[in-house]
């Protein structure tokens, strides 16, 4: 299974000149536009663990103290998402928000599509 790889924006992220680099399966692509960009900020965001950067311990997901729990409230973690979605500047609505649980393996999985403050449509899931 490939990897993918993408540089955040250089010293200008309001240019529509600059471009990203994506480094996919081994092969290198340029892109354009924020909607990478943005894609993966938000799952940088919902893999940050509460505490884990030692510099902002009190940034983060609370994963420990309220999803990898049993019987997770499937309703709080919606809330800790999407504020934690909604933090992200470029970021002006969400869309959808669907979250899977399965209990025989504890799976979460999120499901997203939110609208940029450039009006761009991007979805993804972690």
């Amino acid at each position: 299974m490939g990897r993918t790889f993408v540089l955040e924006k250089g010293a200008d992220p309001n240019n529509p000149d600059v471009i990203d680099l994506v480094i996919e399966d081994y092969n290198f692509t340029l892109t354009t536009g924020d909607t990478d960009y943005i894609a993966q900020k938000i799952e940088n965001i919902l893999y940050f663990f509460l505490g884990e950067w030692w510099l902002f311990p009190e940034e983060g997901i609370p994963y420990y103290e309220s999803i990898l729990v049993k019987n997770p409230d499937l309703n709080l973690i919606q809330s800790i998402f999407s504020n934690a979605i909604l933090s992200i500047e470029e970021v002006e609505t969400i869309e959808k928000l669907d979250l899977t649980y399965t209990n025989s393996n504890r799976l979460l999985e999120v499901d997203f599509t939110v609208i940029s403050t450039s009006g761009d449509t991007i979805t993804g899931n972690v």
